[in-house]
């Protein structure tokens, strides 16, 4: 199977907040809940955006080890897609950590761009890599 197939296989999203500075959309894989959330602090335009196995006892951005990561990037695409959409293409923050997840972030990242004319700026900051998606406009 190639890695665009893998991206186009997700599963059912609940969205739980939609309001003016918060969304979270909740999803299961596996019988193991997951967590989007993108928050605006209303200081700038910037949207950080976050996603996380829930009652987890790892840390909200490490990586779980629950051999679903492509279903759930994946899953988060859609629901990107549907943010970007609602919210008039934002600008979105977030980070990665472990090595692994920066491959599917930088992928990720890629198929955003290109659907959507963003542009990418990508800093590293004491093993973090930062991305900043900025709409063209």
């Amino acid at each position: 199977m190639k890695l665009q197939e893998l991206f186009n296989t997700s599963v059912e999203i609940f969205w739980k907040k939609n309001s003016r500075n918060l969304w979270i959309a909740t999803f299961s894989i596996n019988d193991k809940s997951y967590e989007f959330s993108a928050v605006n602090d209303e200081t700038d335009d910037d949207w950080n955006v976050e996603f996380y196995l829930e009652n987890s006892h790892t840390i909200k951005n490490d990586v779980t080890g629950t051999g679903d990561e492509l279903v759930v990037f994946s899953t988060v695409l859609k629901i990107l897609d549907k943010f970007i959409k609602d919210k008039d293409y934002p600008n979105i923050e977030f980070s990665a950590k472990e090595p692994s997840r920066k491959k599917l972030y930088d992928r990720m990242i890629r198929t955003l761009s290109s659907k959507y004319g963003y542009r990418l700026d990508k800093t590293f900051d004491y093993g973090i890599k930062r991305y900043r998606l900025t709409s063209g406009d």
